[in-house]
């Protein structure tokens, strides 16, 4: 048997070759593997995921200046040990990453609130789920009285920062004192979108989701009695403007 066939042989000599692609700096060429071809596989390999991070985080990998982004990518890297073989995947890893391992005192600090929607944005975008099949008209005064499930296709969310006016000249250093309540949906056109909502109705969609044997009316009166104590005609009436508004974009249906 030669040195080559022995148990175990292939797979050291695998772990040596991908510890030099993750981190050259601190690795060594694997034995019987000119450096050039290593160095140019490495590149090749970190240009791709790279690429992939910059295409998922567009705001993200912008607003940072490029060595930064680019510093960031490489740790991410060498460090991470993916669960996913697909790139599809890598967003998700990513964002695992910025929660468990990333070590970076001058990062914004909205890093990882910015990084959790533009992920969420990726995932409605290639989600397989499809809308339902259903009118976008007027809802009648009565519409109240029907039962209501939140879209697999949307996703309401709470952040410190307003991650969605975030950009190049507005990269704020401290949370407002309110939070940023959102809705990220996929229209019935395919297209993903967002709608920015108030706490009301952030814990509006909450109570469709969580009570779906409960009609819009009965959530909105619950509601009314756990926000605000305000008149019943008047959380009504207003509820169902808001109910309009989810339902036109795909965001609610009947169930």
């Amino acid at each position: 048997m030669c040195a080559t066939d022995r148990p175990g042989s292939f797979a050291e000599h695998q772990a040596r070759f991908t510890a030099y692609i993750r981190d050259p700096d601190r690795s060594t060429v694997p034995e019987g593997i000119e450096k050039r071809r290593m160095d140019l596989y490495r590149e090749l390999m970190f240009n791709n995921v790279e690429s992939f991070l910059s295409n998922s985080f567009p705001v993200l990998s912008r607003i940072m200046d490029p060595l930064t982004w680019n510093t960031v990518a490489q740790d991410f890297f060498s460090r991470h040990r993916s669960k996913t073989p697909y790139f599809s995947g890598i967003p998700e890893e990513f964002l695992a990453y910025l929660q468990k391992e990333r070590e970076g005192p001058n990062d914004f600090p909205f890093m990882l609130e910015l990084a959790h929607y533009e992920w969420v944005e990726s995932v409605l975008a290639i989600a397989a789920d499809e809308q339902p099949a259903q009118g976008r008209g007027a809802l009648s005064a009565e519409a109240l009285q029907h039962k209501y499930r939140l879209s697999d296709l949307a996703w309401p969310l709470a952040y410190r920062y307003p991650v969605h006016k975030i950009s190049n000249s507005f990269k704020p250093d401290q949370p407002p004192s309110h939070p940023t309540y959102l809705v990220v949906y996929r229209n019935p056109e395919d297209q993903v979108k967002f709608l920015e909502i108030n706490a009301a109705t952030y814990r509006f969609l909450e109570r469709l989701d969580q009570n779906q044997k409960n009609t819009a009316e009965d959530c909105l009166v619950d509601l009314s009695g756990e926000l605000y104590q305000l008149d019943r005609k008047k959380v009504l009436k207003y509820g169902l403007e808001i109910l309009q508004s989810l339902w036109i974009r795909g965001i609610v249906y009947g169930s």
